[in-house]
């Protein structure tokens, strides 16, 4: 189940990653309405959030796979006690 749920998830982000690359194409000429700047500012700076959270979740399945469980599974092996 945990492999899904990282297959889903590193779905996800490619998805958003591709339909932000495809959305600042179509509106890299436009200008922002309160201040003179380029739109694609704001637009790449979301693509880039979107590319590193991508990696981020590739980063987890890989290290979930290499572990042979997640977090998901198995908790208590990520909860630390300290005194």
């Amino acid at each position: 189940m945990a492999i899904c749920v990282d297959i889903v998830r590193i779905g996800f982000f490619v998805y958003a990653c591709w339909l932000m690359w495809r959305y600042v194409a179509i509106v890299a000429d436009e200008r922002m309405v309160t201040v003179d700047l380029p739109r694609n500012i704001v637009f790449y700076s979301v693509l880039a959030g979107f590319v590193l959270m991508l990696g981020r979740s590739i980063q987890v399945f890989i290290a979930n796979q290499r572990r042979g469980y997640s977090v998901l599974e198995r908790p208590e092996e990520f909860q630390k006690v300290e005194d």
